[in-house]
């Protein structure tokens, strides 16, 4: 998904060009830095994919986690039966 960023290209070629640069080369870097800014920045709609993507990781690794203690918990108990029906 393309982040939508805020550059204004516009006010940054005139900002390049009050500093002394022709308005070609003002042209080719705002377009240069833009397409950087698009790459780089996440839009709001990526960050909340990947929050969504994190949220059913965490639930995927809560059920695993429980069903691993529920069997150490099982272990346990039968171990500990199996110990005190022999120690009698």
């Amino acid at each position: 998904m393309m982040a939508a960023a805020a550059f204004d290209t516009h006010a940054f070629i005139k900002r390049l060009e009050s500093a002394g640069m022709d308005v070609r080369q003002a042209e080719a870097v705002s377009d240069a830095v833009g397409s950087i800014v698009l790459d780089t920045v996440a839009a709001k709609a990526d960050v909340l994919a990947t929050a969504q993507d994190l949220r059913l990781e965490m639930r995927e690794m809560e059920q695993r986690l429980t069903i691993r203690m529920g069997a150490m918990t099982a272990a346990t108990i039968t171990i500990l039966g199996a110990m005190i029906a022999f120690h009698r």
